[in-house]
């Protein structure tokens, strides 16, 4: 029996960072992806967490983006370990690029806003889609999952993506 994880159409992987600092900028890549030019990639998910005791927090919300097709990445993050949900995955190496916690924004010249919402900071944030609404890359196609911070928080955060292949 295949396991939920054994993806027919490409490797599953993850990358997580725990209690990582975000403060002082208006608006910051969280979570940044970065395909080669032999595979495209589908965002299966992320989900963040704060740790932080934030007044007024039952109240305050952090905006969230999910943007494509930035031309330049962001800086100043760092690159997560990439881990492999499957069998198959584990005896290769991840071909995209995870970086989380740019101090910047990447080009925002030629981004494509394709998902926007908001995280109530006194729980825990799931964005999971339904397989028809995942959003997929092109060929060396870069996304980025922004969020809007006003104060310093201690942030957790988790992202699962499917690298696709060549063809569509």
């Amino acid at each position: 029996m295949r396991s939920p994880y054994d993806a027919p159409h490409g490797n599953i992987y993850t990358a997580a960072f725990s209690a990582q600092e975000s403060s002082g900028v208006a608006e910051r890549d969280i979570f940044e992806l970065k395909g080669t030019t032999d595979t495209r990639f589908k965002l299966l998910g992320f989900t963040l967490a704060q740790h932080t005791e934030v007044a007024g927090a039952s109240e305050s919300r952090v905006s969230l983006e999910v943007l494509t097709g930035a031309t330049a990445a962001a800086a100043g993050g760092s690159t997560l370990a990439s881990l492999a949900y499957n069998e198959q995955a584990r005896q290769s190496t991840a071909k995209v690029v995870c970086v989380h916690n740019s101090t910047t924004v990447a080009s925002t010249v030629s981004e494509t806003l394709r998902w926007a919402g908001a995280w109530p900071q006194h729980e825990n944030f799931e964005y999971k889609p339904p397989r028809h609404m995942q959003i997929e890359s092109s060929l060396d196609g870069q996304l980025n999952v922004r969020m809007s911070i006003g104060s310093t928080m201690l942030i957790s955060g988790t992202i699962t993506w499917q690298e696709t292949g060549k063809v569509p």
